[in-house]
């Protein structure tokens, strides 16, 4: 259970706990505000795929039809698949879920029907979009009775129309049409995509670009500064959702902690005469 889910059942220990807490939620404000600042510089946004194993084929052809976002820095992805063998998968797993700016939900009926997907996954995925902290799209992969009663149906679904991409007479149309709609939700979230260069560029980046006499190499240069930049934001931004997994984590730990010493000091307490 997360210390988002835990602060609903359980009180806080007064003191050095909401001290620490108070510390990590500012902290964690900043990060926030910066990682804002690089999305606004070209940052590509991360994408995480919540998906049942069980479609596993489904979620390979999703992502070969997502290839030109990947070509044009628009995203960077990440599912389970990633995780190489012997890996903390579920500290991995909540990591990335917490440092994703953009949440897919593959659903189909394994997918509702798994704890982990279903409680874990959605259920975080659900609480961070509704404070705005993460574009969420759920995918219907499959017909499947109660989507339209989750609590992600709420938020945008594809194809068109609520429709499974199963159900389209073209796959690849449902896939495009899928697409499509992520790729107008994430221009949404990069309102800067075609934002002038003195606004991602630095004075001493743009006198430098003006040096160069032949328009075809400083057009090359001008596109290799920026896919630097980029690149070097993403970097950073994967440092700061880093620190930020950490520190909750570190906060949990704590507050674990300091219950247990609680409850031991209160122990020794009733054993004394």
């Amino acid at each position: 259970m997360s210390a988002c889910q835990r602060s609903r059942h359980e009180e806080r220990p007064a003191g050095k706990g909401c001290e620490q807490r108070a510390l990590h939620d500012a902290t964690v404000r900043l990060i926030v505000s910066v990682v804002h600042s690089l999305r606004m510089a070209g940052a590509p946004l991360r994408v995480f795929y919540s998906y049942s194993h069980a479609d596993r084929r489904m979620l390979e052809r999703l992502q070969t039809h997502m290839a030109m976002l990947r070509r044009e820095g628009l995203i960077t992805e990440w599912s389970d698949r990633a995780i190489e063998a012997g890996s903390q998968w579920r500290d991995e797993i909540e990591r990335e879920l917490e440092a994703a700016d953009v949440i897919l939900l593959l659903v189909s009926a394994p997918f509702l029907d798994s704890d982990f997907c279903y409680e874990e996954e959605m259920g975080r995925a659900v609480e961070r979009a509704r404070s705005g902290d993460v574009l969420l799209i759920g995918i219907l992969l499959r017909p499947v009775d109660g989507w339209d009663k989750t609590p992600f149906a709420e938020f945008q679904l594809v194809p068109r129309g609520a429709r499974p991409i199963s159900t389209w007479s073209n796959a690849d149309e449902a896939y495009r049409n899928v697409v499509a709609s992520i790729r107008a939700a994430l221009e949404e979230q990069l309102p800067d995509a075609t934002r002038p260069d003195d606004e991602i560029l630095s004075p001493g980046e743009l006198e430098l670009l003006d040096r160069i006499i032949d328009p075809e190499e400083r057009e090359l240069q001008r596109l290799q500064m920026i896919m630097r930049k980029q690149q070097l934001h993403a970097q950073f931004t994967t440092r700061l959702m880093q620190m930020r997994y950490d520190m909750r984590r570190a906060v949990e730990r704590n507050f674990v902690r300091e219950n247990f010493e609680s409850e031991a000091t209160d122990n020794s307490r009733q054993d004394d005469p």
